[in-house]
């Protein structure tokens, strides 16, 4: 385990109950994904002006159906930034509440909703 896992899970180890399954939660999803084929939803528009992704860096927040632009503008972040930002998008009231989807029911709905 490397020194920044060990770090996450002593951090997690010291939330309240039902956050500490909320992280759980995402990490085994995260583990679980890496075995499986990435969902391959293309993100939607054209392509961007370089002034449209400038323009959207200060602002663009995680998503799970990114546009164009806003994929570029969040690729141009640091890692650190994006952490940063999942962060702030995980602390949102009502993120933490658990649902009983899997996440390829959660796909199956994107994929009705968009006509794919």
């Amino acid at each position: 385990m490397t020194t920044l896992l060990d770090h996450a899970i002593d951090a997690a180890k010291r939330l309240p109950p039902d956050r500490q399954n909320s992280v759980a939660e995402a990490l085994l999803a995260l583990v679980e994904n890496e075995a499986q084929p990435p969902f391959d939803i293309p993100p939607a528009g054209g392509e961007p002006a370089e002034e449209e992704i400038l323009a959207l860096m200060p602002t663009v927040m995680p998503s799970a159906l990114p546009t164009k632009a806003e994929a570029a503008a969040w690729n141009r972040l640091s890692e650190e930034e994006q952490v940063r930002r999942y962060r702030e998008a995980l602390n949102q009231p009502g993120s933490s509440q658990g649902v009983d989807d899997t996440l390829q029911d959660i796909y199956a709905r994107v994929l009705q909703r968009h006509g794919l």
